[in-house]
């Protein structure tokens, strides 16, 4: 992967493109950026598509400037297909990538194919049935920004905790009977995850301003969204709760769903295969139809 920066009227865009053939526009989660994009979502590369991968606003070299909200970062994204001179895009948004994801959806429909969710943020956070399993003490904590060092301070102990401990995370996954191909994908992927995690925690802007995204408006309204979409998520995820999931099934006419295990790591398990092929299909199809 080779990071290339363009010039837009909103300002710079740090981003990456890889592959040939139908384009996705993908916006990355919380906690890392695009690097990870790429190993983690191979089978796409491998099945004939190109993905378009922007840095978010606040997120390495793409700096974060004026441009603070959901609409902004897809306004951005917008500003880099005209320079790039791609027309019609799918769009995937995965983890913290879902409201940019979703305010493309809903803000540029005309270049807009489909909408893939997956273990997506639908709503704001106002509620603790919105935050990760545990973490609802610390709601109120993110309105007060004198606590926001502590809140740093805090992710980042956490980030550099778990990588650490990356045997033991890889561990937990090679207890469930994978096959020899998915235990290559756990002992590839995880300390990736975990690198990048650590290393992202330690440029916390676009972090931040992830939180104070989650706090504000939704991004996802009832009709707002009229493109087809397939959502994706585990029920029993701990990071993403599934009441995401339901919030974007209800408000998103005619939404798919797809089901999976292992919890927030959708590539990895069982169900991968499964997911992959359920959203190449997806995707297949309503390029098709797109023409």
């Amino acid at each position: 992967m080779e990071n290339q920066i363009l010039d837009t009227d909103s300002g710079p865009v740090e981003y990456a493109v890889e592959g040939t053939g139908n384009s996705i526009l993908y916006f990355h989660g919380t906690g890392a950026a695009n690097e990870l994009v790429f190993p983690f979502e191979q089978p796409l590369l491998d099945s004939g598509f190109q993905l378009v991968v922007p840095n978010r606003p606040g997120y390495y070299g793409t700096p974060l400037l004026d441009r603070r909200s959901a609409s902004a970062c897809a306004k951005l994204a917008n500003q880099l297909l005209d320079g790039l001179a791609i027309d019609k895009v799918a769009v995937i948004g995965t983890s913290g990538g879902g409201p940019p994801a979703s305010r493309f959806a809903t803000e540029f429909p005309d270049r807009t194919v489909c909408l893939v969710l997956q273990c997506a943020q639908a709503h704001r956070w106002d509620n603790t049935k919105w935050l990760p399993k545990g973490m609802g003490w610390s709601l109120p904590l993110f309105h007060i920004r004198l606590l926001r060092p502590f809140m740093r301070v805090y992710n980042r102990v956490v980030c550099t905790w778990r990588r650490r401990r990356t045997k033991h995370f890889v561990q937990a996954y090679q207890d469930a009977e994978l096959d020899m191909h998915e235990l290559e994908n756990v002992q590839q992927l995880i300390p990736m995850l975990l690198e990048a995690s650590e290393q992202c925690s330690r440029k916390p802007a676009g972090i931040e301003n992830d939180w104070n995204i989650y706090l504000g408006d939704n991004w996802i309204e009832p009709g707002a969204i009229r493109c087809p979409t397939l959502v994706i998520h585990d029920p029993s995820d701990l990071v993403v709760p599934f009441a995401h999931a339901e919030w974007a099934l209800r408000t998103i006419d005619n939404a798919e769903f797809c089901s999976v295990g292992a919890g927030h790591l959708i590539w990895i398990g069982r169900d991968a295969v499964r997911m992959h092929d359920q959203r190449i299909t997806f995707l297949r199809q309503h390029f098709a139809q797109s023409d």
